[in-house]
């Protein structure tokens, strides 16, 4: 897409790290190092913590620019490693949603807030349906691993439409079980470089009702793969979807945000709830492909992100 040339553009000029060679001769001419580390995961632990305990392994080479750069710490990093993990880990990313301050919507009553969540070790756990009842949450429901990359069953999700389907569930443990939200088959995809916001409409999987219904099955659920397409509904009118949509609120939301996170490359998904008007976050991710912003403005967003980054630094 033209976004890392090595003529200088913009004031500025990219050129790709050899991490098998000298870092010293290499960083000493660069102003800002640009990473992506969920590129660089090998493998995760079965258990994800939320203390320093390491559980996430990354490549040798990446943890070798991870050493350097802790032991020069002069060096602007886009973005660090350390606030870039919680976003690999389901349950972190819903305490940093949890946190965020209360954004009103437009529509009365309505406000922008995460999905109903609870975490589980086990699915015939007695304390199952006592845990759901605490945290609100009644079928349908979907099903996601805690761990949110880096390993390929982060990507085996279920939607369960009867109490009886949490039985045996075939979803990796630990995991979190999320409302399902309800949303007309429009979801919205934002994208966040630095102080600037895009947006994206996309159809989306149906309401739960008409989901059951088109797929044609009496089970009690569906396991799936995130990383293909489940059934998306019936032609809808994204305008009319998208005149839900509290603009204002979710550049509020993405403002609310980065500053959160720390990170100047953001991407969230939000759906609009056709019962309470609520804009739900289902999904945050760092560095996203920005692929439905045209060339014309992601690009020279990015450029601008990684500069205001720089002059506005703190070690």
């Amino acid at each position: 897409r033209g976004a890392l040339p090595f003529m200088s553009t913009f004031g500025m000029s990219f050129t790709p790290l050899d991490l098998s060679s000298s870092l010293d001769r290499q960083l000493s001419v660069v102003d800002i190092v640009l990473n992506k580390a969920t590129d660089e995961i090998v493998s995760v632990s079965k258990v994800v913590s939320n203390t320093n305990e390491k559980w996430i392994n990354f490549s040798d080479r990446f943890n070798k620019l991870e050493r350097y750069l802790q032991e020069h710490p002069d060096i602007h990093v886009v973005d660090p490693t350390n606030r870039v993990t919680p976003l690999m880990d389901r349950v972190a990313t819903q305490s940093l949603l949890e946190e965020l301050p209360l954004i009103e919507v437009a529509a009365g009553g309505a406000i922008v807030r995460p999905p109903r969540c609870v975490k589980v070790t086990g699915f015939d756990d007695a304390a199952l349906f006592d845990k759901l009842k605490s945290a609100n949450l009644v079928v349908p429901t979907i099903v996601k691993p805690q761990i949110a990359c880096g390993a390929s069953e982060s990507h085996t999700m279920a939607i369960v439409f009867e109490d009886r389907g949490y039985s045996n569930l075939a979803v990796p443990l630990p995991a979190v079980i999320q409302e399902y939200v309800d949303h007309q088959s429009v979801i919205f995809k934002f994208y966040v470089l630095g102080e600037q916001v895009f947006y994206s409409t996309r159809k989306s999987t149906p309401d739960a009702v008409v989901l059951r219904t088109m797929i044609n099955t009496a089970a009690p659920i569906i396991v799936f793969d995130s990383l293909k397409t489940l059934p998306t509904g019936r032609a809808v009118d994204e305008k009319a979807a998208e005149s839900a949509l509290d603009i204002t609120a979710m550049r509020s939301t993405a403002a609310a945000l980065r500053r959160k996170l720390g990170l100047t490359i953001i991407g969230f998904d939000v759906v609009v709830s056709i019962h309470t008007r609520d804009h739900v976050i289902v999904d945050v991710n760092y560095f996203p492909t920005f692929k439905d912003v045209p060339d014309t403005e992601a690009v020279p967003a990015f450029w601008k992100a990684l500069q205001e980054s720089r002059n506005t630094r703190t070690i």
